[in-house]
């Protein structure tokens, strides 16, 4: 991002710092401050999204008494008509050094304003719908047939009020990045291909379909995200019709279109290669102000650019096929009865919950398969390695068959999960039983070449790197967990043992996953129950050559308890990434209702008192929590902060210290806001999920994690209603108080500027340290 902010228009905002830091921040007055203040905050150039319960009226009132305060002094947006991009790009390659294994080719066009603009013919998400299509006989099926591409992205970005861009983004193979000028000619033979076939109408009416569909059944999301998203939404759209046109294109214009085709040229286009040098083999001499990212500009022939331009359309890209899996059938199965799983198959093969829903009125479904084989098991971690790759291959070779159900509302997700997979499906109802029995055929059949498993391979290492140099939090709860479970497989180690994996492991795994399997199933949804039981009937016959694997032979996944009776301990690791990051573990006991009750209310009261000392008032870091959670029916509360000026070992002094001043006071949590908290607790409880896919979750995992007692959300109530605040008193005691020594501490020791560091160091002899000190005697 900073390479190109430094190599954009120097006349446009965007070329300008714009994070702010001590230096650039340093010598601004408040006068200054002020003046900025009074030219830019003016009513007539706010938005302003509430959500509440009260009515309408009411509503309305509150909110002109208070922000009828914020003066309109007419002041008019800003507006920059100057390019964003800079001329001196155009035509040129842009090659960056990446910090993580990211392997990337964007081709980027700035659109002229009226393009970016429009609200009515959208040729952008037309354009962008296909070229971006993963499906049949497009750009990116073709990259990967050429086993260039792993993935691809298409559509319109915005860069402030008048810019808008046009990109086409595609993840690179490692033989992608060292024939990159391949993949950039197959993105102008797709270009090419759409210019002369032209965008016909049925894209348009299915693109219009589509969104008018994920509008009427748009789940329910937090809150706060939702007016967020609301508020930046309705700057670009009269209120008259919002949000119908920022949704929909309402007019199909061929002319338009073809006038947006024709501005995808070689010579307007911005190219951005970002990959290891090495293997592009593209110097990256420069260096970006800011940041420090190392990159290069590079002069593209111009012999090269005019073949491009000239190029033929390419016969194997073509335009997609009519969407088949858009639902045309949306009506609600008739149910009656009261919402509640029950249980319609269990044998030493399987089990399997059905629920139809009444909460959410929707015709759609989630269904969730967790699928146990001692092929997995999470104390080999070679095999939870070769699980995740078999994901990545069944995902692979599905690609072009779930791109188009997923534009069709109907998506799924294979992944690992202890000692198994877990397959979940999402979406409308109508199409979902095929997509499911073509999901099932590809599970028996995967069987992927050697060219294919060295392509997923590297994929998979690559993905695994970029985990183990994610965020020091990502990286020290890496190293909590595989302390707490008993078996864990960091994911430094997991790439290590991708490296040793070779094809014959890989096909013995595929042969012999589904000889012995357990199946664990929840269907919930828009579906009778005789309808679920067709569907495990349809399962059972798929897998019907497998042997029974029953519960009692399963591994049971073991979770720490940590010794009281030793001196608390800590974990440390070093990281190349900036910043030092402690997470200091209470274990807080074996679960029961009371407990777990407790250690909620006392989690969210610390909340605000613990960020408000580690952060506000100490600046200590910038990222700072804490939290409670259960897991595997065991209680740990955790604490946590991310800095760039402390030293792990001071944070964790500053962490106890806390604790040991917070439990001094007399009402730490007063017994008002105990209540307050409580009845918060509560009701979140009783409106547990606010969308169909995380009460289908949630129904999963009590029935097959909490053994099926489906009113274990109950009995959690009660505990918080039974809890009194003298029990809470004393449990609050007992979990921070210093006689509880079941502590962890995990301390990531990062790269700190040399300006930033205070540490004590240790100097063993007073002889080695006067060789530092300067003496005087009393009169100098």
């Amino acid at each position: 991002f900073y390479v190109k902010k430094e190599l954009a228009n120097s006349e446009h905002p965007c070329h300008r710092f714009c994070i702010g830091n001590r230096e650039t921040l340093s010598h601004i007055s408040h006068d200054e401050l002020m003046e900025w203040y009074h030219d830019h905050y003016s009513a007539n150039l706010m938005h302003l999204v509430v959500h509440s319960a009260l009515p309408l009226e009411e509503l309305q009132e509150q909110v002109a008494a208070i922000f009828s305060e914020i003066k309109n002094k007419e002041k008019s947006p800003n507006h920059f008509q100057t390019p964003l991009l800079s001329a001196e790009t155009m035509g040129k390659l842009v090659a960056i050094t990446p910090m993580r294994e990211v392997q990337k080719l964007e081709l980027t066009w700035e659109l002229p304003v009226d393009f970016g603009r429009d609200k009515e013919v959208h040729a952008d998400d037309l354009a962008g719908y296909i070229l971006g299509h993963e499906g049949l006989n497009s750009l990116l099926a073709l990259l990967k047939k050429e086993q260039l591409a792993e993935s691809l992205a298409c559509g319109r970005e915005q860069g402030g009020r008048d810019q808008h861009f046009f990109t086409i983004s595609v993840d690179l193979t490692t033989k992608g990045v060292k024939e990159y000028e391949t993949v950039i000619q197959r993105c102008f033979e797709a270009v090419a291909s759409l210019q002369k076939s032209g965008i016909p109408k049925y894209v348009f009416d299915e693109i219009q379909r589509k969104n008018e569909l994920e509008y009427t059944f748009q789940q329910r999301k937090d809150v706060f995200k939702s007016v967020t998203h609301l508020v930046v939404q309705m700057t670009d759209e009269p209120l008259e019709t919002f949000p119908k046109k920022s949704l929909l294109p309402t007019l199909f214009d061929e002319t338009k279109v073809s006038q947006f085709l024709e501005l995808l040229s070689p010579k307007e286009c911005h190219f951005t290669l970002i990959a290891n040098p090495q293997i592009s083999r593209v110097k990256t001499g420069k260096k970006e102000k800011w940041i420090g990212a190392h990159y290069g500009l590079l002069p593209i022939a111009k012999q090269k650019l005019d073949s491009w331009a000239q190029l033929s359309p390419n016969e194997e890209i073509r335009l997609p096929s009519p969407n088949r899996f858009l639902p045309e059938n949306l009506a609600l199965v008739d149910n009656e009865e009261e919402e509640s799983p029950k249980l319609i198959y269990e044998k030493e093969s399987g089990k399997v919950y059905h629920c139809c829903d009444s909460r959410f009125l929707v015709p759609e479904i989630t269904w969730y398969l967790t699928f146990k084989t001692p092929e997995i098991k999470d104390e080999n971690a070679k095999s939870t390695v070769l699980a995740d790759l078999y994901c990545h291959a069944v995902e692979e070779r599905l690609n072009t068959y779930s791109y188009e159900a997923k534009l069709g509302g109907l998506e799924y997700n294979l992944s690992t999960t202890h000692n198994g997979m877990i397959l979940a499906i999402k979406g409308y109802s109508e199409k979902a039983p095929e997509l499911l029995n073509t999901i099932l055929t590809e599970l028996k059949e995967t069987r992927p070449s050697l060219e294919e498993f060295q392509l997923y391979k590297n994929t998979l290492q690559r993905e695994y790197s970029n985990r183990a140099k994610a965020s020091p939090i990502a990286q020290g709860f890496d190293l909590l967990w595989s302390a707490l479970y008993k078996e864990f497989t960091p994911v430094a180690e997991k790439e290590e043992i991708t490296r040793l994996i070779s094809y014959d492991d890989f096909m013995l795994f595929c042969n012999q996953i589904w000889k012995v399997c357990y199946i664990e199933g929840t269907f919930y949804g828009n579906l009778s129950e005789k309808e679920a039981i067709a569907l495990f009937d349809q399962i059972d016959e798929e897998l019907k050559e497998r042997q029974p694997y029953p519960p009692s032979l399963h591994p049971k996944v073991m979770i720490a308890t940590l010794p009281s009776g030793k001196d608390p301990a800590y974990l440390a690791k070093k990281s190349s990434l900036p910043g030092n990051v402690v997470i200091l573990t209470l274990d807080c006991g074996r679960f029961s209702f009371d407990r777990q009750a407790a250690l909620q209310i006392l989690a969210k009261g610390l909340e605000e008192p613990f960020f408000s000392e580690l952060r506000t008032k100490q600046q200590t870091g910038y990222l700072v929590a804490n939290l409670a959670k259960e897991v595997e029916r065991h209680l740990y509360s955790f604490f946590l902060v991310q800095s760039s000026t402390h030293d792990t070992r001071d944070l964790l002094a500053r962490f106890e210290l806390f604790l040991e001043t917070s439990l001094r006071q007399d009402h730490l949590i007063t017994e008002e806001r105990f209540e307050s908290i409580r009845a918060s607790l509560i009701n979140s409880l009783e409106n547990p999920a606010e969308n169909m896919p995380k009460m289908g979750n949630l129904y999963h995992t009590l029935a097959f994690e909490y053994d099926g007692e489906f009113d274990w959300l109950e009995k959690r109530i009660s505990g918080l209603k039974e809890l009194t605040y003298a029990e809470f008193q004393d449990y609050t005691k007992e979990f921070l108080g210093k006689e509880n020594k079941k502590r962890l501490a995990v301390c990531i020791n990062g790269a700190l500027p040399k300006k930033e560091r205070f540490r004590y160091r240790h100097i063993a002899k007073p002889q080695t340290l006067r060789k530092e000190l300067t003496y005087q005697d009393r009169g100098t």
